[in-house]
């Protein structure tokens, strides 16, 4: 049976993978932002904003909440975060990567 995660590592997984959630969240929050610039600008009316809104709102918003609060394993969250390039290693804490390292290999392609 695998070791429990100590309190300090558990917590800073935490915080890891709100850092991922935020970063995420604010990178579709950018292209809905671009979207208001073309509505802004002319280029798309107000209809069409409207309806990247409730895309945005129904699609990409919704995805990341539920990924990011259906998950019980920070630690999956922070591997698959440096996997999609959210964090770069260098980011996760020497004493966090023990924790990490063998859930990031299962996202290793062959």
């Amino acid at each position: 049976m695998a070791t429990p995660t100590p309190k300090p590592i558990k917590k800073q997984l935490q915080i890891l993978a709100g850092l991922a959630y935020k970063r995420e969240l604010e990178a579709e929050l950018g292209k809905l932002y671009e979207n208001f610039a073309e509505w802004k600008s002319g280029k798309i009316d107000p209809w069409e904003l409207s309806e990247k809104i409730h895309k945005f709102h129904n699609g990409a918003s919704r995805d990341l909440y539920n990924y990011y609060n259906d998950q019980r394993f920070p630690e999956d969250i922070v591997a698959f975060a440096i996997r999609s390039e959210v964090f770069t290693r260098d980011e996760i804490p020497a004493e966090v990567w023990p924790y990490v390292e063998p859930i990031l290999n299962r996202f290793q392609p062959e």
